[in-house]
């Protein structure tokens, strides 16, 4: 969870950092401020895109802040990525699918869900029948489970493809 909750919030202060950066902000230099009657200024300029700004002072100067960087939001969002990945066991081109620029081959993709796929089957077998027992008992309660025998069905979380599995066939065989 810590990782995660920082995560959380270095995306919430990217979101912050683009909704100021997304509106330049200019800056005056030499003009006459005006005030009002409680002695607070007045802003002397509406900024937007439809206003312009003007002064009569020869010595006023105008310009604008540099635009925000975003790349270390970036980078950090990117580092809590890995620390994910290492912390829960898995693999990394699951959470950079649309950054991954050489793809690996199939069999460094297998070694890479190893950890992942142990940790799956080792849900599957302390869960066992509860998902089923927790459906039946649902359907108990809304009177239609009388009688009804439901059976947990794992899927295998690594699938084989046919040629894989023919050649494990074969290899038996043997």
């Amino acid at each position: 969870m810590p990782v995660q909750d920082g995560l959380n919030k270095s995306v919430l202060d990217m979101l912050v950092a683009m909704e100021f950066s997304a509106f330049r902000q200019r800056w005056a230099a030499g003009i006459e401020i005006e005030y009002d009657d409680n002695g607070k200024p007045r802003s002397p300029f509406k900024a937007g895109v439809e206003s312009i700004w003007l002064s009569e002072n020869p010595q006023a100067r105008f310009g604008d802040f540099e635009a925000s960087q975003l790349d270390q939001f970036l980078k950090v969002k990117d580092s809590f990525r890995v620390d994910m990945a290492s912390v829960t066991g898995t693999p990394l081109h699951y959470f950079m699918q649309s950054q991954t620029r050489n793809t690996a081959s199939g069999e460094a993709l297998r070694k890479a869900e190893t950890r992942f796929i142990a940790k799956v089957r080792d849900r599957q077998e302390s869960f066992g029948q509860i998902w089923a027992d927790a459906m039946q008992f649902a359907l108990t309660i809304e009177g239609k489970g009388n009688g009804v025998q439901l059976i947990t069905d794992w899927e295998d979380p690594s699938p084989m493809s046919d040629k894989e599995f023919l050649e494990n066939i074969l290899l038996k065989k043997q």
